[in-house]
């Protein structure tokens, strides 16, 4: 078996790990991070995810689930809960766009899907996180997780 192929399973199999859910959370993420950075509509960032991911029809059928909830949100609000938990040495207006998708995802989950428990969703995105950093910024989503979600479900 060449490096390749022994790669590619590989791939394929950390690939698999992940629920139908988690894949759906990830591309929601992508989304709002397409979002905050080019200003697309809703709708754009959908036709460039349906070209993307029309094979995986069940992921997409999450997707589009969250995607239509998520047009009725409120994003601000949620950005005013992140500033309420941010450590007095953060500055919003500084934060990584990736981080602030990965935040603003997981509160739209908190807000909208209240039938999923708090201990689950601070765990998927604490893994999302991991998927897109390696330092410091999964502890943080954590740290601002808990404190947020203390706050809304106690």
């Amino acid at each position: 078996m060449s490096d390749k192929d022994a790669s590619d399973k590989g791939e394929q199999k950390n690939v698999s790990v992940l629920t139908i859910k988690t894949r759906a959370r990830i591309c929601l993420v992508q989304a709002l991070y397409q979002i905050h950075i080019t200003n697309d509509s809703w709708e754009k960032v959908v036709r460039d995810f349906a070209i993307k991911e029309q094979e995986r029809a069940k992921q997409w059928a999450y997707f589009i689930a969250y995607v239509e909830e998520a047009k009725k949100a409120h994003f601000q609000d949620f950005d005013e809960m992140i500033i309420g938990a941010l450590p007095e040495n953060w500055k919003f207006d500084r934060m990584n766009a990736l981080l602030l998708s990965v935040l603003r995802a997981a509160l739209f989950e908190f807000v909208h899907f209240p039938e999923t428990p708090k201990a689950v969703l601070i765990s998927e995105y604490l893994n999302i996180s991991h998927a897109f950093f390696d330092q410091d910024e999964p502890r943080f989503v954590n740290g601002i997780l808990q404190a947020i979600s203390t706050r809304l479900r106690g």
